[in-house]
């Protein structure tokens, strides 16, 4: 007899349940895995060199790739000081030459210059000095040279083309019979060129001269004179190039009375120079006194050539 009461409803079978917790349990095991592997994956990456390198640099690209700060204005740069040029300036010279055998001689010079220049006013003090003597045949010797010359001059306005000048001159010569001459005048100084090698002046000055003649020993004394000269000077200095150069000066003072009276002074200079500082030199120098003789000197003109050495500053 077959039983028709219901069966009961069954929730679900244990297979069915068994079947999903494996599955979810698979599930589980493999996200596991991945997540092993990923971390595996992580570390080994980290610990791998180039991956260290890189992670060395990345914080130096970070900081590389921050823009700087760019100031607003640039400052402008500071121009090295210049060079300040001082207003004085000054030489020294020594030189002099020998002769020997039958005649001999020697003379020694020095000459020496000391000046101050700006835009208004420009002094110059210079002085020359020179003593020869000579040997006669019985080994005596005598003094045959010796001069003494000292300038003084101030120009005003000195490099502009045209400036007026103040000079004052004192000489002492035994060639010529003078034991003291003086001279004071005033002028004007005219500029001809003007060029950073080449140099050259006029100028013309009226002078007011007094001269004491020399006395020889037993002689009766002879009275000073006094006159008024006209002195024209001219001046060129040349520099050839950066060693060589040369320099002239001429005086021609004649009396302002009459043209009978008259005086002649020419120097001519060449130096090369060794250093900034040292130079040789060569001179030659030119006197002619109109009045010499009557004085009792043996004519009226000297020269002389003379080598030495020259340092200026």
């Amino acid at each position: 007899m077959e039983n028709n009461l219901p069966r009961p409803e069954i929730d679900k079978p244990w297979a069915v349940e068994a079947g999903a917790a494996l599955s979810h349990i698979a599930k589980v095991t493999k996200l596991t895995r991945l997540a092993a592997a990923a971390v595996v994956l992580a570390l080994a990456g980290s610990l791998h060199p180039r991956a260290v390198i890189a992670q060395d640099a990345a914080p130096d690209a970070a900081q590389d790739s921050v823009p700087e700060s760019v100031p607003d204005t640039v400052p402008n740069p500071v121009p090295p000081p210049k060079k300040v040029e001082s207003p004085w300036s000054g030489s020294l010279q020594g030189n002099g030459s020998a002769f020997f055998g039958n005649n001999i001689q020697r003379v020694f010079g020095g000459r020496g210059t000391l000046s101050r220049s700006d835009s208004l006013l420009e002094v110059e003090a210079r002085a020359e000095v020179v003593y020869g003597e000579s040997e006669a045949a019985d080994a005596a010797r005598y003094v045959t040279k010796r001069a003494l010359l000292g300038t003084f001059s101030a120009d005003y306005r000195p490099k502009g083309m045209l400036s007026p000048f103040i000079t004052v001159t004192v000489e002492s010569n035994l060639e010529k019979k003078i034991d003291t001459r003086y001279s004071i005048g005033v002028g004007a100084n005219r500029t001809l060129i003007r060029t950073p090698r080449t140099q050259s002046s006029l100028s013309v000055a009226l002078m007011d001269e007094q001269t004491v003649p020399m006395v020889a020993p037993g002689a009766q004394p002879t009275p000073s004179t006094q006159i008024t000269r006209w002195s024209v000077r001219g001046r060129l200095n040349h520099a050839f190039d950066d060693r060589l150069r040369m320099s002239h000066t001429t005086f021609y003072q004649p009396n302002a009375q009459t043209n009978t009276n008259y005086l002649l002074r020419s120097t001519s200079d060449a130096e090369y120079a060794l250093t900034k500082v040292v130079a040789f030199t060569t001179s030659m120098v030119f006197n002619y006194d109109s009045e010499a003789t009557i004085r009792g000197a043996r004519v009226n003109h000297d020269g002389q050539v003379l080598f030495g050495i020259k340092a200026r500053w």
